[in-house]
């Protein structure tokens, strides 16, 4: 009998992981609580060993195909979907165990927007002063992919509804130049915005017995 592994979310790290344990002879589950993959949201930056991972499992080619070329930046200045295994139960009626301290990063929105004639395939980059960023980059649909940050501690913006999160970033992003008002005119009128808290955890371990984080990105 096969060793089995149970992988809890279809991310970067998950998928990754089940391909390669897959390939190991081991019969891996992977588990998502969301119907489908997301089309938008944070740009990935392959490089280095990430690069080396996709050129090994084949899909190095099919990346630069479907990705940007590059990253402009610019600134203000301011004064197994086969498994054998039966189906697995997931309890959600208890609270996690894993002690951990998180630090403050930026909340970000990521919407799609219509594409005009001077955008390019780079994923265009501009900071502003007050932590402020606006990013847009191509897709694939003949749209563009807008992002909005801002570096600050978190004031609850996680748990209010989209329309409240929009106004504050309207008023955020008000004076914050370059092509933030096309930025901020599409956000009114998209239909997938998305808003999330960014937050760096640090636990003092990423094992317990058999059970193993697998974080997208480990960051000292």
């Amino acid at each position: 009998m096969r060793d089995r592994i149970l992988i809890t979310g279809a991310s970067v790290a998950g998928t990754t992981a089940a391909w390669w344990l897959g390939r190991a002879g081991l019969d891996v589950t992977v588990v998502e609580r969301t119907p489908g993959f997301r089309d938008g949201g944070q740009n990935i930056d392959v490089r280095g060993v990430g690069r080396e991972v996709l050129r090994r499992i084949g899909l190095e080619q099919a990346a630069l195909d479907h990705g940007t070329e590059g990253t402009a930046w610019s600134r203000r200045t301011a004064r197994s979907p086969h498994s054998s295994s039966p189906p697995i139960r997931v309890r959600t009626d208890r609270p996690p165990r894993w002690q951990s301290c998180a630090a403050t990063w930026p909340g970000c929105a990521y919407f799609t927007i219509p594409r005009e004639a001077d955008d390019d395939r780079l994923w265009r980059w501009y900071n502003a002063p007050g932590g402020r960023s606006v990013s847009l980059r191509p897709d694939r649909h003949g749209t563009a992919r807008a992002m909005l940050s801002v570096q600050q501690p978190p004031g609850g913006e996680q748990d209010w509804d989209a329309d409240r999160r929009k106004a504050w970033l309207r008023e955020r992003f008000a004076d914050a130049g370059w092509q933030t008002g096309r930025v901020l005119d599409g956000m009114a009128t998209t239909d997938d915005f998305y808003f999330d808290v960014l937050r760096q955890v640090r636990m003092p371990r990423w094992s317990n017995g058999r059970v193993a984080l697998k974080p997208y990105r480990l960051q000292g």
